[in-house]
């Protein structure tokens, strides 16, 4: 047969046009057959007919079919970079309306193909735009919540605290924390679990500890409950802190000069040593649970807190806002815990520990402090 690869692309427009009778379509069977083209191509061709053009897509005809003619007629492909020639057989003459439509194919196949290409890069971007996607989990003030992240590891959230890990966790276990959890991370001596709490960096393999890292507090503390964690800082990176069952460390958050003369007296910034200590965690004697995890039992522990020191605590506890009308207030200095008390108990309580040094009103959920005048009369 004369110029079968010419018939083909014929025989295929019809088809696709929904034109071609049963003897052609019989005929174009034959000739794939006879080509060694398998029907997925031919399926190929079906689905690359019905997609739609996109306006924003201007396809490079010859590039593009030179690449797909290449995988359907990989020794003649080059004829399909022109137009066909006209067959001087009778049977096998290409009419305009059929060369319209191979040229309609032509441009039909080589936009699905930019389409398809485009689409499957969009996918994969798509694909790695989403491993890399940060989730949150938050615990508002007033409340706490737990939640088992998809490695198995536990963790519980404080009132007013924040974590975030990528969605590529089980193999990138990282997680930064704003404010107080504890975790139970799950053993995985390949892969270490790592925690960024403002200048300091947990690293452990499967353990048990606390972390506290509120924004408003000028100190990160750490406390070990079970296993092994080591600390490094962003001041001093080469330091490794390493942590034995029952240890808590307390670290400053200082990273300028600038930073400690606000907090450090006369400005003088504290030696390396001197920006963190460890001492033993300290246990609750009423239900011999440690301090620093009692908040897991609904139950807020203070020790020698100035009263601006524990408003800030209050507020997360109670969601609550706590305001000081002056200054003589603020540094009553506070021991005690707060268990069942709502926030109207828990200022009775307080303000009978002091002697009444101060009275308090409430406006929905803010709560104004304010010097006992009466005592200042007396």
């Amino acid at each position: 047969m004369e110029n079968i690869d010419a018939r083909l692309w014929v025989l295929a427009g019809k088809k696709l046009s929904g034109e071609a009778t049963s003897e052609e379509l019989n005929e174009l069977e034959e000739l794939l057959k006879s080509q060694g083209i398998e029907f997925a191509s031919q399926d190929l061709l079906t689905k690359l007919w019905h997609l739609p053009l996109q306006k924003t897509y201007t396809p490079d005809i010859d590039k593009n079919w030179s690449s797909l003619s290449q995988n359907l007629f990989p020794e003649k492909s080059i004829f399909y970079i022109g137009t066909p020639p006209v067959i001087a057989h009778n049977k096998f003459r290409m009419t305009r309306k059929w060369l319209a439509a191979a040229a309609a194919v032509l441009l039909i196949a080589t936009a699905g193909i930019g389409y398809y290409l485009s689409h499957n890069t969009k996918q994969s971007e798509s694909a790695a735009t989403k491993q890399h996607t940060t989730n949150q989990v938050a615990s508002r003030n007033g409340s706490r919540s737990t939640l088992t992240l998809p490695d198995g590891t536990k963790v519980s959230l404080n009132a007013g605290s924040k974590i975030f890990y990528k969605n590529n966790f089980t193999i990138n276990r990282e997680i930064t924390l704003t404010g107080e959890a504890y975790f139970d991370v799950m053993h995985d001596a390949a892969n270490p679990f790592v925690i960024h709490a403002a200048n300091v960096h947990i690293k452990v393999l499967g353990t048990a500890f606390n972390v506290k890292a509120y924004p408003a507090d000028d100190r990160i503390e750490t406390a070990l409950v079970r296993g092994s964690v080591e600390l490094t800082t962003s001041d001093d990176p080469e330091r490794k802190i390493l942590l034995r069952p029952n240890e808590k460390i307390t670290i400053l958050k200082i990273k300028t000069a600038e930073d400690s003369a606000a907090k450090i007296p006369f400005g003088k910034l504290p030696k390396k040593e001197e920006l963190y200590t460890i001492s033993l965690m300290q246990v609750d004697k009423k239900d011999n649970v440690p301090e620093d995890v009692a908040w897991m039992q609904d139950k807020l522990i203070f020790k020698g807190e100035t009263f601006e020191q524990l408003a800030i605590e209050m507020e997360r506890w109670y969601d609550v806002k706590l305001f000081f009308a002056n200054d003589s207030c603020r540094n009553i200095k506070f021991t005690g815990a707060f268990e069942k008390q709502n926030i109207v108990q828990a200022l009775q309580a307080l303000s009978f520990s002091c002697d009444y040094k101060f009275v308090y009103s409430i406006d929905k959920n803010i709560i104004t402090i304010k010097s006992n005048k009466r005592l200042l009369n007396h």
